[in-house]
């Protein structure tokens, strides 16, 4: 796309040459523009809002979107949540937005995990050799620092 798309072109606000890239209103426009959203807080949120209802999705997708691409069903999904009583499979911690864990190896799905345990699992690369060597790491340094 061509940087300076607006060069030269008319203001569609108040149709002043435009010398920038723009994206279709002189600088005093965009100036002003900014300027009186950032002092109408009425205005301000009236954007966010219409932002949030077109961008936000709801729960329910998500959960679809995230079954999906793991090749469960919904009723499967909520089937887990139920089975391990809506708690992460390995810290215990209340699920408010789980994560699907599963096997890089063949696909198949282990569980749902909290956004931590399932980030420390994929940093550690599902590797249990080495998960081992954390844990006698950390026994090693229970007392504290060096």
């Amino acid at each position: 796309m061509d940087k300076n798309k607006f060069h030269g072109n008319p203001c569609v606000r108040c149709g002043a040459t435009l010398r920038y890239k723009s994206h279709g209103h002189c600088v005093a426009c965009c100036n002003h523009r900014r300027l009186s959203y950032q002092q109408k807080p009425e205005v301000k949120a009236a954007l966010y809002q219409r932002r949030k209802e077109k961008y936000i999705r709801t729960d329910a997708a998500r959960k679809i979107r995230r079954a999906k691409r793991y090749g469960l069903t919904a009723e499967e999904y909520d089937g887990l949540l139920v089975l391990q009583n809506e708690v992460c499979a390995i810290c215990s911690c209340v699920l408010s937005d789980p994560h699907i864990d599963h096997s890089h190896s063949n696909g198949k799905v282990r569980g749902l995990l909290c956004h931590a345990c399932n980030a420390g699992l994929g940093l550690f690369k599902d590797d249990t050799g080495i998960l081992k060597q954390a844990i006698l790491y950390l026994n090693s340094h229970v007392a504290g620092g060096i």
